[in-house]
């Protein structure tokens, strides 16, 4: 479920970043984003011996409670989930108008 989460999270992050329109790019962003979510998992995977997903944790966050709580966030969550994301994916900051200084 949080492997999900984070890759719809990534593929919306691409799509933006990169302003894919119509099926073809914003599939192409889709296969992008999994393939981060797959890297991730693997690193994970390697750095504590163990499996993300197995079949008993699956079936023990397979239930609406659970993911009901996974997917909310507050305000602050987001924003540093957000700003994690888009250093992991070179996301450069927005630029600033001299009108702002």
């Amino acid at each position: 479920m949080a492997s999900t989460i984070f890759s719809e999270a990534t593929s919306t992050e691409i799509i933006e970043k990169t302003g894919a329109e119509g099926f073809i790019e914003t599939k192409n962003a889709i296969h992008i984003a999994g393939n981060i979510t797959k890297e991730a998992i693997k690193k994970i995977e390697k750095q504590t011996g163990k499996k993300v997903v197995t079949h008993k944790n699956y079936k023990e966050l397979d239930n609406p409670e659970i993911r009901k709580e996974l997917i909310q966030k507050t305000p602050d969550e987001e924003k540093d989930f957000d700003e994690t994301l888009k250093k992991l994916l070179n996301v450069p900051p927005p630029k600033r108008d001299k009108k702002d200084d």
